[in-house]
């Protein structure tokens, strides 16, 4: 009897199990068969939402996008890490940590991103951006910058007409085209001619990466928890006021005067074709959706053709149950 009343039991926690695998399983099912659902578009630029607050809200489809290298620098004395996004104050506010904060600079291995996500981190993260638009122009100059005497580097895909016809040029030369008219003319052509090729989807050097993916952990699939974004326009000033905060005195007043390098080797922007500008957009675009920056005025055109103007969306994503950011072309 009691042998029976121990297998009758058994055999009801298998069936209660088999039960439960089986509502497991259905759950999952309904999960997975949730589709996206997109809630509502909205203007770049146009929340009322600071940038690390929307940047937290971002998605990034990691399928789309190559993870990048990564480098930060950090002050130990004032809790801080400055994460360097290329063309963004990235060299000014390295110098400005390194010089007077004793920061020490570690490359994609050591600043591991565990220690951002860490609840026992006490370093607070910091970072700059810019306008999009405004450091395109400066990310194509210093893509141009490194591969003058290297014309391999830039895949055939891209390589323009014009760019191919200046070979390996010496960075001598390259600069002494700023110096007429004839040759600005020639350089503002070479990047309209590489913006006809250029679709975002090779990546081949650091400078090209969008902001948002440089502050992406394509690991957890969620951004880099920032503390404090600054702007590159003002970024001495900020480091300086977040220092000032640590305790430990204010900075040296030479600190405020530091910047990186600016050379005239820029061609007229104002020149640029207005399609090539609103490509840019299209290009840039998750960056002014999660960084909350508007359009320019040539990217708010109500003229431009259908499924070519930026917008973004909140969504909420297949199988998940809470709202994001994205870009869309309308």
């Amino acid at each position: 009897v009691l042998v029976e009343a121990r297998r009758d039991k058994e055999r009801e926690a298998a069936a209660g199990e088999g039960k439960s695998q089986d509502q497991g399983k259905a759950r999952r099912r309904r999960r997975r068969d949730k589709a996206e659902q997109v809630l509502e578009q909205f203007e770049p630029g146009s929340l009322d939402m600071e940038q690390t607050a929307t940047l937290a809200q971002c998605f990034v489809n990691t399928k789309e996008h190559r993870r990048p290298g990564r480098y930060c620098t950090t002050a130990e004395r004032y809790g801080l890490t400055f994460l360097m996004v290329p063309k963004s104050g990235s060299s000014s506010g390295r110098k400005m940590f390194d010089k007077f904060m004793g920061g020490k600079e570690k490359n994609m291995h050591a600043c591991s991103l565990d220690i951002f996500h860490s609840p026992n981190n006490t370093i607070e993260t910091v970072t700059a951006v810019r306008e999009p638009l405004s450091r395109w122009w400066s990310q194509y100059g210093e893509v141009i910058l490194r591969t003058l005497g290297k014309v391999h580097k830039i895949p055939e895909q891209y390589l323009s007409p014009k760019r191919a016809m200046l070979g390996n040029i010496s960075y001598s030369k390259y600069v002494r085209l700023f110096k007429t008219e004839q040759g600005r003319e020639f350089v503002r052509d070479m990047f309209e001619d590489f913006m006809e090729l250029y679709d975002g989807k090779h990546v081949f050097d650091i400078h090209l990466n969008l902001q948002t993916i440089m502050l992406w952990d394509f690991t957890r699939r969620v951004p880099v928890p920032v503390k404090h974004m600054m702007h590159t326009e003002n970024i001495t000033k900020e480091i300086y006021e977040l220092a000032s905060r640590a305790g430990f005195g204010p900075l040296p007043k030479e600190a405020l005067e530091l910047h990186s390098y600016k050379g005239k080797r820029r061609f007229n922007t104002t020149l640029v074709k207005v399609p090539t500008v609103q490509k840019v957009c299209r290009l840039m675009a998750l960056d002014y959706c999660c960084l909350n920056y508007e359009l320019p005025p040539e990217c708010r055109d109500p003229g431009i053709p259908k499924g070519q103007r930026v917008k973004c969306e909140w969504f909420i994503p297949a199988n998940h149950n809470f709202k994001r950011i994205r870009p869309a072309l309308v």
